[in-house]
């Protein structure tokens, strides 16, 4: 198990906590989901981690035999909810840095907690935190991923233990371990040994790919408390190198993530990435170098005004394969259609709607500039910061001053003249089919999250594009969203309240302004434009279109 479950590796330093200790947060140790989202909370008998300062003495341990008991190294966790008064169980603690004191702890909550709101404390050599809130639900399981973040690639295994991989992916048909905690209670003393195998009497149904697979197994595993096992067969029907992955336990969903699945059982190929030959030489090379472009026109609603603006972004950076491992990939465009994604993410200073990849890009020099020639003429894209292209070509945002239409329907080359430091000069050209229309935009405005919400749209290209469908909501510091993908030709897709419940009721910060957005937008499908250059291992240029309307989720 240690192979599949590292929390810290580091040597045992010795050093005594003095202040009292600090609790900054509770998070489940697997889906990491915040206060305000649909899913927060700590599942009875689930792995939870408490952050914060002064926690205990320095240096990491984690419990190594059985029987489990309430303190470790004089820390102890003491939870409270209505009259119920009980302790926690320790099973580690770590420190960042490692000669300071524990700043994290994880323990288990014990199957005999009760449901409902309450506070939790940390205690260590005679020092009490102050205490922060806490709430114990029945189920909630979360998948381990590979980030140790809550994010991306699940920690999904074969029967040999095998960890799923953009390089080792799963074939259809085969049976597979999906690791992580919360699917709930158990009815034994989960503390006096190892727990048994056996299937815990939930609901529980993993979708991949949008598609049902077949679950054998859905319990503890037989070396840790705490720690579950949903064992199920991957369906046939869906691959790639970021497949989503989602657990629905009890008639609602409790985390997505993504895995990797291919007909060959080695090496994925994704559609909106990369294809199986560069995952494989990039896992030999050790990293890899790419290059991308974006031509795209967004058509905006924000209640009574309108705009549309053509942009064009373009990027070049580098990844290690360590990166690309656990990575996000193209986690937020799902390549699958009929499949969705939910992303709950705390709100910044500048409020972002996804994820952003917890290993950032290390840019390459491309030149000072690219240029992008059309049938409306010439323009540049201009440089931002190295290897990060960005400009507004034609269009205006609401009640700015409109520029002429740049990114009409035709024929586009780009070029980046005599190129950089780090990439040669390359060509790239792509065609811009006819308008996308999201037909029934006007007659959706705010969206009840109690009700299926069905979209439908028009023109492009039906039979080389797919859509995507986009969800985002403000609800205090927690933005929820979702992202849908569904093929270009059906023309319609619905978007299951249950999906909709997974994300937060918008409250805007300002008034008469709406919380959230819709968007419906469209894209090259399946395969990308693709485009070569000197320092480049994969590159390619696509065009999207994308209507967004402002709406309020309640």
């Amino acid at each position: 198990m240690k192979r599949i479950l590292l929390v810290f590796v580091g040597m045992l330093t010795p050093g005594i906590s003095c202040a009292q200790p600090v609790v900054d947060s509770v998070l489940h140790s697997a889906s990491y989901s915040l206060r305000g989202t649909a899913n927060w909370g700590i599942p009875r008998g689930a792995i939870f981690t408490v952050f914060g300062r002064d926690l205990g003495p320095s240096g990491f341990k984690q419990v190594s035999a059985f029987p489990l008991g309430t303190q470790m190294d004089g820390i102890t966790i003491q939870v409270k909810i209505g009259g119920t008064t009980l302790n926690a169980v320790p099973i580690s603690r770590a420190s960042v840095p490692l000669n300071g004191p524990a700043t994290q702890i994880s323990a288990i909550m014990p199957s005999a907690a009760p449901s409902g709101d309450g506070q939790l404390t940390v205690s260590y050599n005679g020092k009490t935190s102050s205490p922060i809130a806490v709430r114990v639900i029945e189920n909630g399981f979360g998948m381990y991923t590979l980030n140790s973040g809550g994010s991306g690639p699940a920690v999904i295994t074969d029967t040999n233990y095998q960890v799923n991989l953009i390089n080792q992916a799963a074939k259809p048909g085969q049976l597979l371990f999906l690791w992580g905690t919360g699917l709930g209670a158990v009815s034994y003393d989960e503390f006096a040994g190892p727990p048994r195998i056996e299937d815990l009497p939930y609901d529980v149904r993993v979708f991949v790919g949008g598609r049902e697979a077949k679950v054998s197994y859905k319990g503890r595993s037989g070396c840790c408390a705490g720690l579950d096992q949903v064992l199920f067969e991957v369906p046939s029907g869906a691959e790639g190198c970021f497949v989503p992955v989602a657990v629905m336990v009890r008639g609602s969903w409790t985390h997505f993530a993504t895995m990797s699945i291919a007909s060959s059982g080695k090496a994925c190929s994704d559609p909106g990435g990369m294809a199986a030959a560069d995952v494989e030489r990039t896992m030999a090379a050790g990293e890899a170098k790419f290059g991308a472009i974006n031509l795209g026109r967004v058509y905006s609603k924000i209640g009574t005004a309108e705009g549309s603006v053509d942009q064009a972004s373009a990027s070049f950076f580098r990844r290690s394969a360590l990166e690309m491992l656990a990575g996000l990939g193209g986690v937020q465009v799902s390549s699958v259609p009929g499949a969705c994604m939910v992303f709950t993410i705390r709100a910044q200073d500048e409020v972002q709607w996804f994820p952003s990849d917890p290993a950032p890009a290390r840019t390459l020099d491309a030149g000072p500039f690219v240029n992008v020639a059309g049938p409306q003429g010439s323009k540049q894209i201009s440089l931002i910061s190295k290897g990060i292209y960005s400009s507004t070509l034609g269009g205006s945002q609401p009640g700015e001053q409109p520029l002429p239409d740049f990114l009409v329907p035709g024929d586009y080359k780009l070029d980046n003249g005599a190129g950089g430091a780090d990439i040669g000069p390359f060509e790239a050209r792509v065609t811009i089919p006819p308008a996308f229309a999201w037909t029934n935009r006007d007659g959706i405005s705010d969206v009840d999250r109690g009700q299926d919400l069905t979209l439908t749209w028009n023109g492009g290209d039906p039979a080389k594009q797919a859509v995507t469908i986009v969800g985002a909501s403000l609800s205090g510091s927690i933005v929820g969203s979702f992202v849908c993908t569904e093929r270009a030709a059906t023309g319609t897709f619905t978007v299951p309240k249950s999906i909709l419940r997974a994300i937060p009721s918008g409250s805007s910060p300002v008034a008469h302004l709406p919380s959230g957005l819709l968007a419906v937008g469209v894209q090259p499908s399946p395969e990308l434009t693709r485009f070569s250059a000197t320092g480049l291992d994969a590159a390619n240029i696509q065009y999207t279109i994308q209507h967004i309307k402002g709406v309020t989720f309640r």
